[in-house]
């Protein structure tokens, strides 16, 4: 929603000039932070929190200058709102497959496939535990609002209603993805899921040291002194070793999801499951390896 009327606004004299310190500081950290900056690696999102005023400003003025000034009659938000519901009930419950982070081939064979009913896992890298959005809606919001906003911007007939459309699309694709972070009410939330499967493994005498996934729950478990260490899925490391040798207790909160077929699982799964938890999409399990 503040991408496009920022593009467009390089191109408008007026507004490249009222706010040219701001472009410039744009310019300057779209290209430290993508370019030089090796956000693969490093924590980034924390910086573009810094572009976000400066962004409001800029696409404020550019969608006020589409609209002429000019007020909407609220019929039209009423319709655009009601086009976007529809948009909702036709998407959102669409059977989605949940499919693993890596390898990433199989992101990439959806989108060549143009199947996007999958589900992406956001994660909040060291901090909140994520939740999973549809890959179906984001490529349809995108597509409309880009669209909408094309319009606008090189034709004056019937400009306001697709103005209107590409506000309503903005906010609400914003609300339904904020209200998901917060919530997990469409596809499960992995806050909750977690919470119940940390507090178990706490108060069960059967669980004693444990391996987390993902280092989810790491805090709680040390508190309790079960934490014993943790693995990722990323290739950079190669933890079989570990896992092979290991005799414990694992807790799998499974986001973004393990890929069932790759090096891990199979180590973990020949291991009875002392508990599962599931909530929609998301499920944790503990697996006891302390008997193999």
């Amino acid at each position: 929603m503040l991408a496009l009327p920022i593009i467009y606004g390089f191109f408008k004299k007026e507004l490249l000039r009222k706010y040219q310190f701001w472009f410039v500081y744009l310019l300057f950290n779209f290209i430290f932070y993508l370019v030089l900056f090796d956000f693969s690696t490093l924590t980034v999102e924390r910086y573009f929190m810094f572009l976000i005023v400066p962004s409001i400003l800029i696409g404020a003025e550019a969608i006020y200058g589409l609209s002429g000034g000019n007020s909407v009659p609220k019929k039209r938000y009423i319709f655009a709102f009601a086009g976007f519901i529809l948009l909702l009930l036709g998407v959102l419950f669409l059977p989605h497959d949940v499919i693993p982070l890596n390898p990433k081939e199989a992101y990439v064979d959806r989108i060549k496939s143009l199947d996007f009913r999958f589900l992406i896992p956001f994660t909040g890298g060291s901090g909140p535990s994520g939740f999973y959005f549809s890959s179906l809606f984001i490529m349809l919001s995108w597509l409309i609002s880009i669209i909408a906003f094309l319009y606008c911007c090189i034709a004056k007939k019937y400009r306001e209603i697709a103005l209107v459309i590409f506000v309503v699309i903005g906010l609400g694709y914003n609300i339904l993805f904020s209200g998901e972070y917060l919530y997990g009410s469409l596809y499960g939330s992995v806050d909750k899921i977690a919470k119940e499967t940390i507090e178990y493994a706490n108060s069960s005498d059967s669980v004693e040291h444990i391996i987390t996934y993902n280092d989810i729950g790491a805090y709680y478990l040390r508190l309790s002194g079960k934490y014993y260490s943790r693995f990722y899925t990323a290739s950079k490391r190669d933890y079989s070793p570990k896992i092979e040798s290991y005799r414990g207790q694992y807790i799998i909160v499974d986001f973004p999801a393990i890929d069932k077929d790759g090096r891990y699982w199979p180590l973990i799964a020949r291991c009875p499951i002392l508990k599962k938890f599931q909530d929609k999409k998301i499920e944790s399990y503990i697996f006891d390896c302390s008997k193999i």
